[in-house]
């Protein structure tokens, strides 16, 4: 995460401790049946918030 924020392709408003809970919440929302097709989007969703500047290979890369 730091190393993100340093080269500014990661919010500097969000800590470690944001960045593992987002994860936390997002592995348990995609394993509820009902989100399961909708993980790639999901996923996608969270990366951009994350990403300062996301481009689709980073959400392609997210989603694998």
């Amino acid at each position: 995460m730091l190393r993100a924020q340093a080269a500014g392709t990661a919010r500097t408003d969000m800590s470690g401790d944001d960045l593992f809970g987002l994860m936390a919440a997002l592995g348990w929302l995609v394993d509820l049946p009902s989100n399961a097709p909708r993980a790639a989007h999901l996923v996608q969703l969270i990366t951009s918030a994350i990403l300062t500047n996301p481009s689709s290979k980073d959400a392609r890369k997210a989603t694998r």
